[in-house]
Order: C-alpha cells, then structure tokens, then sequence
C-alpha cells in the first residue's frame, strides 16, 4: 500500500495479511471521509484465477479499470463491493471495499471500491 493509496483512503493500519486456498490478501482498516463505522480495504491475488471465474450470489458486471478488462461484484448483501482487475488470461487481483452492513448506499460504496481499484491498478503488471 503506497503512502498515497493510504491518504486517499483513510487507511488507519498497516494491513493485516491473509493466506486463502487460492491466493494471497491482506485487508486494512479504514475511516474514508465521509462515512461513519468500521471499513476494511482488501486485496486479493488470485494467481491461477481469473475474471472469468469471479463468483457473485449478488451479481457482477464486466468494466474496464485503466484499460484493463475487470469485473464488479457484491456480496455479504450489500457489505462487500469488489473489483477484479484482469493480471493475465488466467489471473486477477480482486480489491475489495467492506463495511456499512448495508446501510450505505450503493453509490458510496462502488466510488470507493473503483478508487481503490484506480489506485491499484497502475502497480499491476
């Protein structure tokens, strides 16, 4: 996490990292400007996944983020927005913005998660 990416979230940790059977993340603590109660910003590298298999109870939807294919998704109803950034044909990086259990609309949130996204982005490969 850049010192940047950290100002413009409102990030308050320095990351809490996370093995998963398919990939590697971490998650960070966050007070973004202008919402109130515990936020979380994730992300997840995916290196035998990708964007095709992006798995939403709630949904998802092809996008483009910095020219690079990727794909929004919700889940947790309405607490877990998500942007999968296309790294390869068959990779991603999944950044994730968690929190509001559902009382934030879903405007806020999606801003938040795709300038996460925006952010994360150009570091990728």
């Amino acid at each position: 996490m850049t010192p940047t990416a950290r100002a413009e979230l409102g990030i308050s940790n320095s990351g809490t990292a996370d093995e998963l059977p398919s990939g590697k993340g971490c998650e960070w603590e966050a007070k973004p400007s202008g919402l109130d109660g515990h936020f979380l910003f994730g992300a997840v590298v995916y290196p035998k996944l990708s964007v095709d298999k992006v798995d939403s109870s709630e949904g998802k939807t092809e996008t483009t983020i910095g020219g690079r294919r990727a794909v929004r998704s919700t889940g947790a109803a309405g607490s877990v927005y998500a942007v999968s950034l296309e790294v390869t044909p068959s990779s991603r990086v999944d950044v994730e913005f968690i929190g509001g259990g559902g009382r934030v609309p879903a405007e806020q949130m999606w801003s938040w998660v795709e300038k996460w996204a925006n952010l994360v982005e150009p570091e990728l490969p």
